[in-house]
């Protein structure tokens, strides 16, 4: 009781919640070693990688079987003897091993021997995965037995690299590879895709944070995800808030080419989403808009965008004289447009069958 009322008068209330986020977002966004991911959540083509992306060991860790249970059984005394024994081998993992030797101490209130174990690991093991672990267990040691200042000095220090965009970044492309290969699996016979899966990573990786350009293809990929589950109006509106958070404005001003595709692909797929919902209206100003506003880009959904626009007046099943003439029209300048696209095959297919539907079979054979 004296040891709380010590720490929250002589030390500010924010060191607490400075030292919580710290630990919290290191636990986080690293695995420990001994723990297995969980393979039902797990793409198969990347069971048991996932400690090979994240900022823990490239090299495999594992705790000896006999420690772990004297952990679990709170045997802290046992398994630093234990642990002592492991040290002395030759092909021990030293920094491994010390970090949980550091922990026993702590766990027995040897406060001032834990913070020598995890100083040991950070002077010895600079370059260890584990050396970051390791300061962070010290600045605990170091509160505990009453050194505030010198915790608080690590916590800040920590923050800010734990709490900066480019290590967001690094720990939200471990959910965007996973989420990636729900999305479009490298091998889609084998394994289908996985629609809401991918939606769960990609709005995990959201999340996180990370670099702006990255959180700006998130968030295309959270609408498309949400296209490709016919969730029609949550598609809808991801796709406008995306358009609108990431508006374009001619002429273009330190705008880059990623993010003139990407509002390209905002801007089809809410077309293809508003046609799939039926509203064919909505559907042609937005591909309208679209080709309009891109005409001097290229890219491979603008003609299609094009191509498309038939669809908007119901081709190849036109319901009237104006729909088959405003239809077949867009479809005559996709083709003056585009005569040698893959599409150009069906789309004098369609202006055929679009007027054979109105029993135009003059027409159709022109």
């Amino acid at each position: 009781m004296r040891r709380a009322n010590c720490l929250s008068k002589d030390r500010p209330a924010w060191l607490l919640a400075l030292a919580a986020s710290c630990l919290a977002l290191l636990a986080s966004l690293s695995r420990s070693a001994d723990e297995k991911p969980n393979e039902k959540n797990t793409p198969p083509a990347q069971q048991n990688q996932i400690s090979n992306k994240s900022a823990l060991p490239k090299q495999e860790y594992k705790l000896p079987e006999k420690i772990g249970e004297l952990f679990q059984d709170r045997k802290y005394d046992d398994a630093l003897k234990a642990l002592d024994e492991a040290l002395v081998a030759q092909d021990a993992q030293r920094d491994y091993l010390l970090y949980h030797r550091g922990r026993a101490l702590h766990l027995l209130q040897k406060y001032d021997d834990a913070v020598k174990v995890f100083s040991e690991i950070e002077t010895q093991f600079k370059t260890s995965p584990w050396a970051r672990r390791a300061r962070l267990s010290r600045a605990v040691s170091l509160a505990r037995k009453g050194d505030f200042k010198a915790a608080e000095e690590i916590y800040k220090s920590e923050a800010k690299t734990l709490l900066s965009l480019e290590r967001k970044q690094e720990i939200a492309n471990i959910y965007l590879e996973f989420a990636d290969s729900y999305f479009a699996p490298k091998d889609p016979i084998a394994n289908k895709p996985n629609y809401a899966k991918a939606l769960e990573f990609y709005k995990q990786a959201l999340a996180i944070g990370g670099l702006p350009e990255s959180v700006e293809n998130i968030e295309l990929k959270i609408a498309r995800s949400l296209q490709k589950l016919d969730q029609h109006d949550n598609a809808i509106a991801a796709y406008r808030a995306f358009l609108e958070k990431y508006k374009l404005i001619k002429p273009y001003a330190k705008v880059t080419e990623e993010q003139k595709q990407r509002n390209i692909e905002a801007r089809f797929y809410l077309g293809e989403v508003l046609l799939a919902k039926g509203d064919p209206n909505e559907a042609r100003r937005t591909w309208q808009d679209l080709l309009a506003f891109h005409e001097d880009e290229k890219h491979d959904l603008l003609p299609q965008a094009l191509y498309n626009l038939s669809a908007t007046w119901q081709l190849p099943s036109p319901q009237s004289s104006e729909d088959l003439s405003l239809g077949v029209a867009s479809l005559e300048r996709f083709l003056k447009r585009y005569p040698d696209h893959k599409l150009a095959a069906d789309a004098h297919l369609r202006i055929a069958q679009s007027y054979l539907h109105l029993n135009r079979a003059v027409d159709a054979i022109k």
